[in-house]
């Protein structure tokens, strides 16, 4: 299906799914002005499809309460040449080739905001890449490669109130220039807790819990800063 024009699906106490084998699930190639709401939906890649949803274009996306799936590529990807938002709250998504959730933008910057969503057994839960900027809040981010990766110089993430564990990374700042916000989170049983390149930047409110990872990270005292 691919949505061009403002649009709410919203399928609250019902049972409404969308079935994507070898296929995108969902295409948002909408107007500059337009914002789009998908709700309730079940969105299923039969462990061959692409992505379940990819934001294009469009001023605005928001995706709430849904499932995604068994997708070869990404859960939800984000792949903007312009300025636009994006929100996805209460959500579940696993079972991803790529990334749960990746964010990028050529041109103007893409807005990211995740609320309560559960992200498993992906190659990365939630990906900031060239463009982005997000929040995540009240995450669980579990059994992936990254629980919060970005991956591009410039690119930021704040990461507060969650659970990132039994990752390869909890947390990852790849690139020199990559920037991660640490507030309030649980960071455990993963390989490493915190990881970075040199020039990265992790900026912690000092109230992050480590426990039981193979290793705290052995950049955690050159690249975070506390404050």
């Amino acid at each position: 299906m691919t949505i061009t024009k403002a649009m709410t699906i919203s399928c609250d106490g019902v049972t409404a799914g969308v079935l994507a084998s070898l296929v995108n699930g969902i295409i948002v190639n909408a107007g500059a002005s337009d914002n789009v709401t998908l709700r309730g939906l079940d969105i299923n890649g039969f462990g061959n499809g692409l992505n379940g949803i990819r934001f294009l274009a469009g001023r605005a996306l928001i995706v709430d309460n849904c499932q995604i799936y068994g997708f070869t590529t990404h859960g939800i990807d984000v792949s903007l040449a312009a300025a636009a938002s994006v929100d996805v709250k209460d959500t579940r998504i696993n079972n991803i080739g790529g990334d749960g959730i990746r964010i990028a933008s050529t041109v103007g910057g893409a807005s990211f905001s995740a609320e309560r969503v559960n992200i498993s057994r992906t190659n990365n839960a939630i990906e900031v890449a060239g463009g982005g900027v997000g929040t995540v809040n009240h995450a669980h981010l579990f059994a992936n490669g990254n629980g919060a990766l970005v991956s591009a110089n410039g690119a930021i993430l704040n990461v507060a109130n969650s659970v990132m564990a039994n990752n390869s990374n909890g947390a990852n700042a790849s690139v020199s220039g990559a920037t991660i916000g640490l507030d309030n989170n649980d960071l455990f049983a993963n390989n490493t807790a915190v990881n970075g390149a040199v020039g990265s930047t992790f900026n912690s409110a000092n109230n992050n819990k480590f426990s039981n990872n193979g290793s705290n990270g052995v950049s955690v005292s050159a690249v975070m800063v506390v404050h």
